[in-house]
């Protein structure tokens, strides 16, 4: 008999990123207490303590610029928002079932606001200078799912929150180039920011990705700088403007470690996808730590695209081959676990075969991670902007997910949103019939 595969379609998220930990057990949908879905989830993406930090959006005068941050739970209770430094604090009341919305000023939940500007761009010491306790963080006395979304008058996008209890203390950023060289007035950054939930962590970061790239605060490729961080503290690291040179900086490859667990969220101020395709848009994830990396990967289409995205693939030991879809002869040898850009990870379309874009599996002989990139219009004239999405490995698949989609009720929603629904098929190739899909109503299934 197979397994059950359930999935609880409260909303969904445009950009849908599933960041599964531990296994969790699973029961059929009409055999469970809407009640206890929080606790049947403690092991994932769903806890009672957040923290985390906003990459830098490109601010642009106009419109209502806000970050949000969704929550969702299986019954009520307070759920609390704080940023310590700034002495900021508010309290609601979940929703069994349903999604509630903290809304927070850009200069609240990101280390700092930037234009477009090179000269608004800060270095890595004046970020942990300023970021004293501008961690946000969410706690509730039961288990919930938390997501972060930036909406601002031109450009958005999300992430879904790790819960304390499965960040690690291992990182390689996966962000995406500043292509403004040759634009003397512009800088969009490539940037990751890391928030410690502990005191006393020691976070040493390693400079990646191309040979040419800098920080703001001059540090070159394979170059580390240390902090110690105390819990709420932030430490952000950007690239520095490359003046002319049509050389693009990229923070991608960049190792984190850290003594004790930290946060890390990652991605680019205004990408393009790929670097020559307009238009740009601003990009986010929160990083996955090595110990959640898998050996296999399933790559879904991207709906209504006519081409295949962009990926780039980490290796968390050296010498790490990947294999597509069965083929015995590797596509690439990573020869590093990180660092710098061809030896240390790889980027490329996920496949270019002259077909129609169709659904990739991606495996290697060692724990890798794979972040796939939505390229921009221009790429094959669909109206659909930049966005980067962290896939989850087979090994942490899971029987039971939650999620939702932010806006959905009565906020700034929008006009579409998908599910990329992956599972075992049968022989001929059709979905089995043990699949339960169920909406929400009045915080019942």
């Amino acid at each position: 008999m197979r397994n059950r595969y359930n999935v609880f379609l409260t909303m969904v998220i445009a950009a849908l990123c599933i960041a599964m930990v531990p296994k969790v057990s699973a029961q059929g949908v009409k055999d469970i207490d809407p009640s206890k879905l929080p606790t049947l989830l403690a092991g994932s993406n769903a806890g009672t303590d957040f923290w985390f930090s906003f990459p830098v959006c490109w601010a642009q005068n106009g419109g209502n610029n806000a970050l949000k941050i969704y929550v969702s739970a299986g019954s009520a209770a307070l759920c609390t928002l704080e940023i310590p430094g700034l002495g900021k604090r508010e309290v609601k009341m979940t929703k069994p079932n349903d999604v509630i919305d903290f809304t927070l000023f850009p200069g609240e939940g990101q280390p700092y606001e930037k234009n477009d500007n090179p000269t608004s761009a800060k270095t890595e010491e004046e970020t942990f200078a300023e970021g004293k306790g501008k961690g946000i963080h969410i706690t509730s006395p039961v288990p919930i799912i938390v997501y972060g979304v930036s909406r601002f008058i031109y450009t958005s996008d999300s992430f879904l929150a790790l819960p304390t209890s499965a960040l690690g203390k291992e990182y390689i950023v996966a962000s995406y180039a500043d292509v403004t060289a040759p634009f003397p007035s512009q800088h969009l950054m490539s940037q990751t920011v890391i928030v410690a939930p502990y005191d006393n962590t020691v976070v040493t970061f390693q400079l990646g990705g191309s040979a040419q790239t800098r920080t703001v605060g001059g540090m070159t490729r394979g170059q580390r700088k240390t902090f110690k961080l105390n819990k709420g503290d932030l430490v952000m690291f950007a690239n520095k403007k490359d003046n002319g040179n049509s050389v693009y900086f990229d923070l991608s490859g960049s190792k984190i470690t850290s003594t004790k667990p930290v946060a890390v969220t990652s991605g680019n101020q205004c990408a393009y996808v790929d670097v020559n395709t307009p238009a740009c848009d601003f990009i986010m994830e929160m990083e996955l730590p090595t110990h959640t990396w898998g050996k296999e990967y399933h790559i879904p289409r991207f709906v209504k695209r006519q081409n295949y995205a962009f990926m780039k693939i980490f290796a968390k030991e050296p010498n790490t081959k990947l294999y597509r879809d069965g083929n015995p002869t590797p596509f690439a040898v990573l020869s590093t676990a990180g660092g710098n850009q061809g030896s240390g990870y790889y980027e490329g379309r996920v496949l270019v075969d002259g077909l129609a874009p169709r659904p990739i599996i991606i495996r290697a002989d060692k724990p890798i991670s794979i972040t796939t990139y939505n390229p921009g219009q221009t790429d094959d004239g669909v109206s659909s902007d930049p966005f980067q999405l962290i896939h989850t490995p087979i090994e942490q698949y899971q029987k039971e997910i939650i999620f939702n989609t932010p806006g959905i009720k009565g906020g700034q929603g929008f006009k579409e949103n998908y599910l990329n629904l992956v599972f075992e098929g049968n022989a001929d190739g059709t979905m089995p019939d043990d699949l339960e899909f169920a909406t929400v109503e009045n915080g019942k299934f």
